[in-house]
């Protein structure tokens, strides 16, 4: 499946413009946890307020995890790019004692922290004046899908009642966490679509409709998008529900962002993109819900830049990731849904879960096979000597659909022969 992270890219301006998707910083390493300055003045947003939800307590801005991996100058960077964008200046901010790659990770963790500023492209300038390096938002490309104030802030207010909309008529505040993000990630796999025609475009060949496939725009009005606009609205609606999540860039067969996701106290792994899974014939599956480490080692790879080290051969904008926390596969769908399989216990789990759903025409179930990465011949050795067609009267074909986590399969019983 080609999936294609966004494509991103700013400007250097020192006495000229310089361009494309890749900074030039020597190397240095710092400490990113410097707290030398007493007091750093927080500038927490005070637009896109959360709409009030009964039950629901959203989750804190100061508790956005990006933010609170960054030093004090690059909190101050950051909090100058929220009150930029709040304001809808291209106005250059300048900041004492910095240093380029601090404005590179400020703006970084900006654009990880909030997937509401649906506005804020995906470029910036940088610039250096008196000895100060500063930070604006590129001219040609720093605001999108909107041209002032007035047309985002009733955009905001859709925004704001379609998510309420979805919340609502989605979970339940008694539902547990692991409940509630299944139900978000369903409503999301049911609902979009991944836009590959506007994936396939060259950055300059994107019409501004083509552009919402890169923000909450596309998934919320437009039922469709590409990974980081899958990854974007799956971050907000945890938000507004109290459920801490940030976004993770790195590659599969293409360019690629998926999330992380802390469900009471583990963190882990889940690619809503993947598991929507039309073009296999299915309407979506759960292998990308809730991984570990492990398992997300199957097919994803995490970009391996990181806040201690910027260079211009390990790094460019968007492939960079703050998270650094223990993953976990507690909450891992198929093991909190009683569906993983092994040699012992294929039939006590397999028959009777697919009896489970079974209409007299066709049954259909996921599973998953933990500890290696499974094939056709494995799931044909374990299927064995089973009476599949005599348990499922009328049966006249198993389908096997083996899914992108490379750990899990679909069986699919049906009387309709392929």
């Amino acid at each position: 499946m080609l999936l294609l992270k966004r494509t991103v890219s700013f400007f250097l301006i020192l006495s000229t413009v310089l361009s494309f998707t890749g900074c030039s910083f020597d190397k240095q390493k710092e400490d990113r946890n410097d707290n030398t300055v007493e007091d750093v003045p927080e500038y927490i947003t005070t637009y896109c307020d959360y709409p009030e939800i009964e039950g629901f307590t959203p989750i804190d801005r100061k508790d956005y995890y990006a933010y609170n991996k960054l030093s004090n100058i690059q909190k101050e960077i950051y909090n100058s790019l929220v009150k930029l964008s709040e304001e809808f200046s291209l106005e250059p901010m300048y900041f004492e004692g910095s240093k380029k790659n601090d404005i590179t990770i400020a703006y970084n963790a900006f654009t990880d922290d909030f997937p509401q500023f649906f506005w804020v492209g995906n470029a910036y300038e940088y610039s250096e004046k008196g000895g100060w390096c500063g930070i604006s938002f590129d001219a040609k490309n720093g605001f999108v899908c909107v041209d002032n104030i007035e047309e985002r802030d009733e955009i905001n207010r859709q925004i704001n009642q379609k998510i309420k909309e979805i919340i609502t008529s989605t979970v339940t505040p008694e539902m547990s966490d692991y409940e509630k993000e299944l139900r978000l990630h369903d409503y999301i796999c049911e609902n979009m679509t991944y836009n590959r025609d506007a994936a396939d475009k060259a950055d300059e060949d994107r019409t501004s409709e083509e552009l919402r496939n890169w923000s909450i725009l596309g998934a919320l009005f437009d039922n469709t998008g590409v990974c980081e606009s899958y990854s974007k609205i799956f971050q907000l609606l945890l938000y507004n529900i109290g459920i801490p999540c940030t976004q993770l860039s790195g590659h599969t067969d293409d360019r690629h962002m998926w999330n992380a996701v802390k469900i009471e106290d583990e963190w882990c792994y889940v690619d809503v993109t993947w598991d929507d899974l039309e073009a296999r014939g299915l309407e979506y599956n759960h292998s990308c819900f809730n991984m570990s480490e492990q398992i997300l080692g199957y097919e994803h790879k995490k970009y391996t830049s990181n806040f201690y080290e910027v260079s211009q051969k390990e790094f460019q904008i968007g492939e960079f990731n703050f998270f650094d926390e223990k993953v976990g596969s507690k909450y891992y769908y198929y093991k909190m849904e009683d569906l993983v399989v092994d040699n012992n216990s294929f039939e006590s789990i397999v028959i009777p879960a697919l009896k489970k759903v079974w209409d007299g025409s066709s049954a259909s179930r996921e599973f998953c096979v933990l500890g290696n990465e499974i094939s056709v011949e494995r799931v044909n050795s374990m299927i064995g000597d089973l009476d599949i067609y005599g348990m499922f009267r009328g049966a006249k074909a198993i389908k096997y659909i083996r899914l992108p986590s490379g750990n899990a399969f679909v069986l699919h019983v049906t009387k309709k022969k392929d």
